[in-house]
């Protein structure tokens, strides 16, 4: 029996974390008497770490996680601590390959290596962020070390080559597997109170810099002053808040925006929604766009990352200057705010576009990005 471990830092938290979570457990389910599956973190989460127990995946919580306030020597220590539990682990375990996610797994995944094979994964499109040597030796070295590289995307695979000089028969795109967001009981009464009588425009993201919400508020401004029925939720919390909230503040929006914070089922939110909008710099795979499509929205997205699934049959890596009207949704410069309100006010006055793009999306996603479908293409490496 192959015993394989996934390791990365954090059991919930980003798209990184929900995909390994899903790839862990679909093989606990299916490859039962083949695979055998455990789990490694620095952070606990008891309730993942349940889900994944009741499937008979150990979860091996390596602990001497860093705090906030931390020095530099302090973190160094503590990843040293880290590397010597990973390994530990993979001796405990008989790991025969361990599958790393995110930058800092997957240079403690090279370091602590057994013999076994070892696959790093890429998540984002990683030299975006790079700003100095160091990081593209803590970033790149796990994949020169590796056995095996797996991108969320072909873009992503494409930066892996291109930026780190990795050699294209080494890495493998796989994208996520789509899944539908997760409902509650409901949407709360403050969201449907605001939401009432308005038609929804919706984004799920966190609140950071680069998800480019400064743009979508003030192209969304414009769009409300044409669209009196109109209103936008943003669902996500993260260090942005305060700006955000200013600025709607700032551009009389406090009827028609609303931040309604983390939501842990997005669904109840969503399908309320005419129209889903990502306005990100860069994104490896936006499972939020996903996610939308399966729920039946039409998309609007930046050319960040997204045109591998609104335009399949295009370059990925080219990127569009105008409005662009692709096979799944619309395409839109990153930052460019005017196109940004174009787009919505062109979905918002044409109900059969909106239609259109919601009815063929949905099947789309369900076909290409069906978890049997991604859990093959993972099978094939893992095997």
């Amino acid at each position: 029996m192959k015993k394989i471990l996934f390791f990365t830092h954090h059991l919930s938290g980003g798209g990184a974390e929900k995909a390994m979570a899903g790839i862990a457990s679909y093989l606990a389910l299916h490859c039962a008497g083949e695979i055998s599956v455990a789990v490694a973190v620095v952070y606990d989460d008891e309730t993942v770490r349940k889900k994944l127990s009741e499937l008979g995946i150990t979860v091996h919580v390596l602990g001497n996680g860093s705090l906030p306030g931390d020095g530099r020597l302090k973190k160094l220590f503590n990843a040293v601590r880290h590397l010597a539990g990973l390994r530990s682990v993979k001796k405990k375990t008989g790991t025969d390959v361990c599958v790393s996610f995110l930058s800092g797994a997957n240079f403690l995944n090279a370091l602590s290596g057994r013999g076994e094979r070892r696959i790093a994964g890429v998540r984002s499109i990683e030299s975006h962020y790079i700003k100095n040597a160091v990081q593209r030796f803590y970033v790149g070295y796990p994949f020169r070390a590796a056995d095996t590289v797996v991108a969320v995307s072909r873009v992503s695979a494409r930066d892996v080559t291109d930026y780190f000089g990795i050699p294209e028969n080494k890495v493998k795109p796989i994208p996520n597997a789509a899944s539908m967001p997760a409902e509650a009981d409901g949407a709360n009464r403050e969201f449907l109170d605001f939401v009432a009588g308005k038609r929804l425009i919706i984004q799920v993201a966190r609140l950071s810099p680069e998800k480019g919400q400064v743009h979508l508020i003030k192209a969304f401004a414009q769009v409300a002053r044409s669209h009196g029925d109109v209103c936008l939720a943003i669902i996500g919390e993260g260090p942005e808040r305060e700006k955000l909230s200013r600025l709607i503040d700032e551009e009389g929006l406090g009827t028609r925006v609303m931040l309604t914070g983390r939501r842990t089922a997005p669904g109840d939110h969503m399908k309320r929604a005419e129209m889903f909008i990502l306005s990100s710099e860069a994104e490896g795979m936006p499972n939020t766009i996903l996610e939308a499509m399966l729920c039946g929205l039409p998309v609007i997205s930046t050319d960040c990352g997204a045109r591998e699934i609104l335009a399949p049959d295009t370059d990925p890596c080219y990127v569009t200057s105008t409005l662009e009207q692709a096979q799944y949704g619309v395409l839109v410069p990153v930052g460019d705010e005017r196109l940004m309100e174009t787009a919505m006010c062109e979905l918002l006055d044409d109900e059969g576009l909106r239609s259109a793009y919601a009815a063929k999306g949905s099947a789309y996603v369900r076909e290409r990005y069906s978890e049997d479908e991604i859990m093959k293409q993972w099978l094939d490496i893992l095997r």
